[in-house]
C-alpha cells in the first residue's frame, strides 16, 4: 500500500510548531530560577527553599511526601514566602518549611501567575546516631565556570546530604556574578529533581556578611554558628574568618563547644582563611591559631575544613605546641589530635603547594572537593578530583557511600582514604593559657619559611628578628554602627616599635576628642588586625554624621593624623521616625493607612541605612494595615522600618531592640 506523502510546506509548519511548543514549554519553568535549599534550625524537621522570581506574582509552595508531578493541587500542603528579598539583581524568595518529618523525602513544585515550575525534591536528615551522612566540602569557586560547573555536576551524581561551602563563591560580589554562580549551582540538582542543602562560610571575596545573609537566608547575623546533624552524631561549626576571630566570635566559640560536648559524637568546624597554608602566596593566621586551634585541641575538634589558599592539602591529627619536633606551632598527635583538609579548589585559580609542613600528610594541585562519610564509629576522609564530571556515573539514594564507576579519587602515597576514630580520652599536652600568650611571638620563629620580602632574620635569637621595610600604611580604616556601638577595624603595615594609636571621633567633623589609647603591636612582616569599640550613649547625636580618625604618635613625639571614617551620615532626618520596640515574642508590629491601591515595600534597615530585609506586597487595596516584622534573630540594637506605597514613603519606624 502507498501512502500518501504529505506537503513539505506541511511538515515545515509542524516542525516550526514543535520548536515553538518546546520553547513555550521551557518558559513555563522559567518563572522561578537559582534555586537553593538550606537550613535555618533543625536539619531533621526543617529546610528552607530559595528561589530567584524572575517573572510573574504571588508564588505559593506545594509540598508532600508522595510524588504529584507538576499538579500543585495534588500536593496536600502549601506556603507561601515567609521572606522576599530584592538584591543584586535577584528576586530572592524563601519559604522556611518546618514540622517536617525526619528522613524523608520530600516532593515541591511551585505555582505563580504565570505557570508551575519542574518538580523538586529534598531529603530530611535523620533523627537518630544510627544513621551514616554522606558530606561534600570545600570552597573557593569564583574564576573558572567550566571547572565549577564541573564539581557541582559531581554533587548531583554523588547525591551528599548536604554541601559545606567554604566561602570565595564569586570573584566581585556583583549582581552579574552571582546569577552566573546561581545558575551553575542547578548543576547540583539531580536529573530526578533531588536538590543538596548547603551549609555557607563567608570568604573574602564576600564583601559583607548581608551577601550570604540575602541569598542564603542565615539565620546567624554574624555569619558564625553550629548545625547539630542526626540527634548529636555531629555538630559542625561554621567561624567568620572576616570578622574578629577573638572576642565575641571566641567566646561564642567556646562557650558552644564547652556545653555540648559531652552529648556530641564527632565535631567538624569549617572556616575561609588557612590557618597555616600549604602556598608561601598566602600569609598565616596566627589570630586563627590563638583563637581556634587551641580550643579545637582542648574540645577535641574531629576534622577541620579550610579554604582560600587554593591549593589541596591533608595533614595527619596534629595539635598547638612549640615542643621540640613541632612545625610552625603544630606538632603530630594521632591519639589526640585534630586532622585539617583544604584549600579550595571550587574552581579558583590554582596555586603551587609549595610550604609542606612536618605535619603534611599529602599536598596538590588541582581542582577538588573533600568527600566525607561520617557514622557513630568514625569519620571517613576522601579528595575527589572534579574535572572528569561527563564520565562520573551517577549512585543512589540508597547506595551514596560507594564510589560511583568514573569517580575520580586522590590517592597519593599514604592512601586515598583518611579514617578519623575516636581515642580512650582526649588529653590536652600543653597548658593553653601558654599558648594562647605565646603563640604569636614563637610562630614568628620560623626559618624555614622564606621571609627574604620581610628583612632580615637572625638565627641565633630565640625569636626571629625582622627589620622593617617601608612606610607605615593604615588599610582598609572603617567604622560601623551597631545599635548605639560603633566598631573600628584597620589594619597596618610596617609599624614602629612602641608606638601609640590615639582614636578620635568629632560630631562635627572639625573638633575630634580622644576616645581611646592604645599600644601597637609588634612587628611581624604582615599586617596587624586591631578592632576597637566606642559606646555612645546618646545616639541621636549622630544625626549629622559622626566622623573618626586615627592619630599615630611615636616615642619621640612625632604624630600622624590617618583619614576619618565616617557613619550615621544619612540620619539627617532621624526625628521623623516614630520610635516602637519588638513584643515579648520578639515580634514587630508594623501599622500603615493606604490612600490608593498599590504595591507596597516594607524595608527593615541598619541605622546606615543598609537593607537587612525587604518584603514587597503586590496590590494592596485601600485601607488601613498591620504587619509583623521577626525579629527575634537580629541582635540587639537601633533599625530603621520604611515602608513605602510605589515610591512614595508612607511611614517610617526606628526600632529599638533591647
Amino acid at each position: 500500500m502507498i501512502y500518501p506523502t504529505r506537503p513539505k510546506h506541511t511538515r515545515t509548519i509542524s516542525f516550526i510548531c514543535l520548536i515553538v511548543g518546546l520553547f513555550l514549554v521551557n518558559d513555563a519553568f522559567a518563572k522561578v530560577k537559582r534555586l537553593r535549599c538550606m537550613w535555618r534550625d533543625d536539619p531533621s524537621t526543617s529546610m528552607v527553599i530559595g528561589w530567584d522570581q524572575v517573572n510573574g506574582s504571588n508564588p505559593v509552595l506545594h509540598y508532600g511526601t508522595s510524588d504529584q508531578g507538576t499538579n500543585p493541587q495534588a500536593y496536600p500542603k502549601q506556603q507561601t514566602p515567609d521572606r522576599i528579598s530584592k538584591y543584586k539583581g535577584q528576586n530572592n524568595h524563601f519559604v522556611r518549611l518546618k514540622g517536617l518529618t525526619p528522613d524523608k523525602t520530600y516532593y515541591f513544585v511551585i505555582s505563580d501567575s504565570d505557570g508551575v515550575s519542574k518538580r523538586y525534591s529534598f531529603k530530611t536528615i535523620p533523627n537518630t546516631q544510627d544513621t551514616k551522612l554522606s558530606i561534600i566540602a570545600g570552597g573557593d569557586s569564583r574564576n573558572h565556570r567550566d571547572a565549577r560547573k564541573s564539581a557541582n555536576i559531581i554533587v548531583s551524581k554523588l547525591r551528599p546530604n548536604f554541601v559545606m561551602f567554604g566561602g570565595d563563591m564569586t570573584s566581585k560580589d556583583v549582581a552579574v556574578e552571582w546569577k552566573g554562580w546561581f545558575d551553575d549551582w542547578q548543576a547540583t540538582i539531580a536529573p530526578d529533581g533531588r536538590m543538596t542543602p548547603i551549609v555557607v562560610t563567608r570568604g573574602n571575596h564576600e564583601y559583607s556578611n548581608e551577601t550570604l545573609r540575602e541569598f542564603f537566608d542565615v539565620k546567624h547575623y554574624d555569619l558564625y554558628y553550629k548545625m547539630s546533624f542526626a540527634n548529636d552524631l555531629l555538630h559542625v561549626y561554621t567561624l567568620n574568618t572576616m570578622m574578629a576571630t577573638g572576642g565575641d566570635q571566641k567566646n561564642w566559640l567556646e562557650g558552644t563547644l564547652r556545653n555540648n560536648n559531652r552529648q556530641v559524637i564527632w565535631k567538624m568546624a569549617q572556616y575561609h582563611y588557612t590557618i597555616r597554608p600549604h602556598t608561601k602566596r598566602k600569609a598565616e593566621r596566627n589570630d586563627q591559631y590563638v583563637n581556634w586551634a587551641t580550643l579545637f585541641d582542648k574540645y577535641g575538634m574531629d576534622l577541620v575544613v579550610e579554604s582560600d589558599a587554593h591549593v589541596v592539602k591533608t595533614t595527619y591529627p596534629i595539635r598547638p605546641s612549640f615542643e621540640k619536633g613541632s612545625d610552625e606551632g603544630f606538632i603530630r598527635d594521632d591519639e589526640n589530635g585534630t586532622v585539617y583538609v583544604g584549600e579550595g579548589c571550587w574552581g579558583a585559580p590554582l596555586r603551587e603547594n609549595d610550604d609542606n609542613k612536618s605535619w603534611t600528610r599529602n599536598s596538590g594541585s588541582f581542582n577538588q572537593f573533600k568527600w566525607i562519610t561520617v557514622d557513630k564509629t568514625g569519620i571517613s576522609v576522601r579528595t575527589v578530583k572534579t574535572d572528569n564530571a561527563s564520565r562520573v556515573k551517577s549512585i543512589t539514594s540508597s547506595d551514596r557511600f560507594s564510589a560511583p564507576e568514573g569517580l575520580e579519587i586522590w590517592n597519593p602515597s599514604n592512601g586515598a582514604v583518611i579514617e578519623i576514630k575516636k581515642p580512650t580520652a582526649k588529653i590536652a599536652s600543653v597548658p593553653y593559657d601558654n599558648i594562647s600568650k605565646n603563640a604569636e611571638e614563637v610562630c614568628d620563629n620560623d626559618t624555614k619559611k622564606d621571609k627574604s620580602e620581610f628583612g632580615t632574620i637572625s638565627k641565633e635569637a630565640p625569636k626571629a628578628t625582622i627589620i622593617p621595610r617601608g612606610e607605615m600604611k593604615i588599610l582598609d580604616f572603617s567604622a560601623a554602627l551597631d545599635g548605639s556601638t560603633v566598631s573600628l577595624s584597620w589594619s597596618s603595615e610596617n609599624e614602629p616599635d612602641n608606638m601609640t594609636y590615639e582614636i578620635q571621633h568629632s560630631f562635627d567633623g572639625r573638633t575630634y576628642k580622644t576616645i581611646k589609647s592604645i599600644k601597637s603591636q609588634a612587628f611581624t612582616g604582615r599586617p596587624n588586625d586591631y578592632l576597637v569599640r566606642d559606646q555612645l550613649y546618646d545616639i541621636e547625636k549622630i544625626e549629622n554624621g559622626l566622623s573618626y580618625r586615627i592619630k599615630r604618635v611615636l616615642p619621640n613625639g612625632n604624630a600622624k593624623i590617618f583619614a576619618p571614617a565616617m557613619v550615621g551620615a544619612d540620619l539627617k532626618d532621624w526625628k521623623l521616625y516614630s520610635q516602637i520596640s519588638p513584643d515579648a515574642s520578639g515580634r514587630l508590629q508594623i501599622k500603615y493607612s493606604l490612600d490608593r491601591k498599590s504595591d507596597v515595600s516594607i524595608r527593615l534597615l541598619s541605622v546606615r541605612m543598609r537593607e537587612i530585609r525587604n518584603t514587597i506586597y503586590s496590590n494592596q487595596d485601600v485601607g488601613n494595615y498591620t504587619k509583623s516584622i521577626d525579629l527575634q534573630d537580629m541582635p540587639k540594637g537601633s533599625y530603621i522600618v520604611v515602608i513605602k506605597s510605589g515610591r512614595q514613603i508612607v511611614r517610617r519606624y526606628r526600632v529599638v531592640k533591647s
